[in-house]
């Protein structure tokens, strides 16, 4: 997949989104991460446990403190990304697992005494 500078940006916005949202990590973790990659599918199919070696051109390491979970996490989750389909799709289906993740657990949450009917809905709904 080649892209231009807007494909990058979107590439980057949408792997720091799934490093952050998805695996769980900090956002200096992830942008660190996504700012490596140009390609989805080189992405998809890296090997991660190789960025405990990598350095900066400063001689730091490049991802203080990257741990195996890390690579264990990005392992169990990149399965939701599909180089062969487009980037805006994936970002889509990214954005929508998130939102019923939240939506899980705001129903979780959910008591009768915190439940705040809208009137409006109600009718419109026709559950009067």
């Amino acid at each position: 997949m080649s892209t231009n500078s807007s494909g990058d940006e979107i590439l980057f916005n949408f792997l720091f989104d799934f490093l952050y949202r998805e695996c769980k990590f900090g956002k200096t973790t992830s942008t660190k991460i996504a700012a490596q990659f140009t390609d989805l599918e080189k992405f998809v199919k890296f090997n991660f446990s190789v960025f405990k070696k990598y350095r900066s051109a400063d001689g730091n390491k490049l991802i203080r403190g990257f741990k195996d979970e890390y690579t264990t996490k990005i392992k169990k989750k990149i399965k939701f990304i599909k180089p062969e389909i487009p980037l805006v799709e994936n970002y889509l289906q990214l954005i929508g697992r998130d939102f019923i993740r939240t939506q899980i657990t705001n129903l979780h949450t959910l008591t009768l005494e915190k439940l705040n009917p809208n009137p409006f809905l109600i009718t419109v709904l026709n559950l009067n």
